[in-house]
């Protein structure tokens, strides 16, 4: 379900946190496996997945970048625990844990955003920052929810780093309050609470 400003909502990616209950050293066990590799960090990845990235540290602790849902999240978990045990290493995981979503999407019936104006108005609220010959974007960094927004100058916005869906809502909707209390300043188009 999306607000009332926002529309072609989706979700770009989401990264996900648990750990792997082994007893010895995990990540010289699975380096001897052909699907594993180990980084510049000294953590090892699997990539089994086109798009998706698992990252294991030393204490089993595993960081899983990309997908679409947490049912991505958890098929590539249990490749990672299949190919584990297919070579006789047995491990259990805990569940889950959702860290961070990316969304995107467009304001609703917005034809043009004049970011220099939105950065005035949107500075009474939280930090931004805008340097056009560098970013075509405005970056609005909030508390609450806490998040980084990109938004652009045709509506389109990016959320990232929010645990669920409704709080990418509700910072686009802070947002567009703000906006729109400014006397329409930042926006032209077709806009009403």
């Amino acid at each position: 379900m999306t607000s009332s400003h926002i529309t072609k909502l989706k979700i770009n990616t989401v990264i996900g946190k648990t750990s792997l209950k082994y007893e010895g050293d995990i990540l010289k066990r699975v380096l001897e496996l052909p699907n594993f590799v180990l980084n510049k960090r000294a953590k090892v990845i699997f990539k089994k997945k086109k798009g998706i990235t698992a990252v294991i540290n030393k204490s089993g602790v595993i960081m899983i970048y990309g997908g679409k849902s947490q049912n991505d999240q958890m098929d590539i978990l249990n490749s990672i625990l299949d190919e584990l045990n297919s070579y006789g290493i047995v491990v259990e995981s805990t569940n889950i844990e959702i860290c961070s979503i990316g969304i995107s999407g467009r304001l609703k019936n917005i034809n043009t955003l004049n970011l220099e104006n939105a950065v005035e108005v949107l500075r009474a609220i939280t930090k931004v920052e805008y340097e056009p010959e560098q970013f075509p974007a405005i970056i609005i960094k909030l508390k609450t929810p806490k998040c980084c927004v990109l938004l652009f100058a045709n509506g389109s916005f990016v959320v990232q780093g929010i645990k669920t869906i409704k709080d990418g809502e509700k910072a686009i909707n802070k947002l567009m309050k703000c906006l729109m209390n400014s006397k329409g300043v930042a926006i032209k188009g077709d806009i009403s609470l």
